[in-house]
């Protein structure tokens, strides 16, 4: 049961990340999100439990630059204003990326787990 239980879990952070890659083509943008925006919301959020304003500055820096990524990049708004899954799609992205493709290397099958 665990089993299957861990494949819903993959296919979920599969079908959020499918999302946000649809959403975010231009190479320039996704470096923005990946190495820029969500590091500095990330932090940001951290940061408000101790140091609120300092907090908040950088999650609001970190917001700033991926809209300004979609705006001039992609041409389109942001995921979030679409669809409230939006940041649930870029932290999927993210360890998808660091954490699942990385496994599914190692084990030989880069294909979705939920896949036959």
């Amino acid at each position: 049961m665990k089993r299957l239980h861990d494949q819903t879990i993959l296919s979920r952070i599969d079908a959020l990340a499918s999302l946000f890659e649809s959403e975010h083509r231009n190479p320039v943008n996704r470096a923005i999100h990946v190495w820029i925006g969500m590091p500095l919301a990330g932090v940001g959020i951290l940061l408000m439990c101790l140091l609120k304003w300092q907090g908040l500055v950088l999650l609001l820096l970190g917001y700033a630059a991926m809209f300004a990524g979609h705006y001039i990049f992609e041409k389109s708004p942001p995921t979030v204003v679409n669809s409230p899954l939006g940041p649930a799609a870029g932290a999927a992205f993210v360890i998808q990326q660091v954490f699942v493709r990385p496994v599914r290397r190692w084990r030989g099958t880069l294909r979705s787990d939920s896949q036959p």
